[in-house]
């Protein structure tokens, strides 16, 4: 399964050239809910969010439980020892893609840099 990162859904939302149509119909794609929050956090218009919802609606949705807050923390403290300053949502969606052995799309090239210091990250090529 495959997590998509939120700079791919913004893309995809842009109608830019990406892989989200062609993945829908081969993998199983997954988001979760600080993805969301962050779409929702741009969108723009009443019908720009209606769209984010229905299209996040075929996507499986991967729960952030209350255990994933203590790796969390300790993922971001690795990091940050590691040299690394990033977002903490992107610390959020590394740690679930770790957690639950998720693939990571992403457009977002620091998260090779997670991959580093957090071998178990796996990025979709």
């Amino acid at each position: 399964m495959i997590l998509v990162d939120t700079s791919v859904l913004i893309d995809y939302f842009r109608n830019k050239d990406t892989v989200v149509d062609s993945l829908l119909e081969t993998e199983e794609l997954a988001t979760c809910g600080i993805v969301l929050a962050e779409l929702l956090h741009g969108v723009r218009s009443d019908n720009e969010k209606t769209e984010v919802s229905e299209a996040i609606a075929d996507f499986n949705w991967i729960a952030i439980g209350d255990s994933l807050w203590r790796k969390v923390g300790e993922n971001l403290n690795l990091i940050k020892k590691g040299g690394l300053t990033i977002p903490f949502q992107d610390a959020v969606i590394a740690t679930i893609c770790i957690t639950n052995d998720l693939f990571l799309l992403t457009n977002d090239k620091h998260f090779e840099d997670i991959g580093k210091i957090l071998p178990g990250l796996k990025l979709h090529k």
